[in-house]
């Protein structure tokens, strides 16, 4: 007959099991709650990041009336205030403005933390770009002046199938 491990209180004694199986446990659970901390923190940034140039692209675009040094400067100061308040690392950014077109770019390097384990970049990088076009007033007068001629005959053409009724 196989005679039972009991401790004093009466309770069956694993013999160690336990402390073994945690000591292999929680190191991976805490690995798995680290990383979904860090890929949490960098879809964030992600999304900051195409946010922001995409915002920036948009007021640049919405500045008419000013040259392109104003642009360029007037969003850098705009990107760099956003860009300080999030939490990236080695965050860059670059404003191109012209006549017709703005182009903003934001990029950032996330350092993964693991520097031991091969396979694994020690380092995750993100760039985005937005361009978009700024309004040529050519193109605009010409959309406009179209948009009146349709106006005036869908107008005519109503008026003349009311007439036919």
């Amino acid at each position: 007959m196989k005679k039972e491990n009991r401790n004093a209180a009466g309770y069956l004694y694993a013999g160690g099991y336990s402390t073994v199986e945690a000591a292999i446990l929680i190191p991976l659970c805490l690995g798995v709650i680290m990383l979904t901390i860090f890929l949490g923190i960098y879809m964030y940034n992600k999304t900051a990041a195409v946010s922001l140039a995409s915002r920036a692209a948009v007021i640049a675009a919405g500045m008419e009336h000013e040259g392109a040094g104003r642009i360029e400067s007037s969003i850098s100061d705009y990107t760099h205030e956003r860009i300080e308040s999030l939490p990236m690392t080695n965050a860059g950014y670059s404003v191109d403005a012209s006549l017709l077109n703005v182009k903003v770019s934001v990029s950032f390097d996330e350092s993964t933390g693991v520097h031991l384990i091969p396979g694994i970049p020690k380092t995750l990088s993100f760039q985005t770009t937005q361009k978009i076009s700024r309004l040529d007033p050519a193109a605009f007068l010409w959309t406009v002046k179209n948009a009146e001629n349709l106006t005036k005959k869908k107008t005519k053409q109503k008026d003349i199938n009311d007439e036919n009724r």
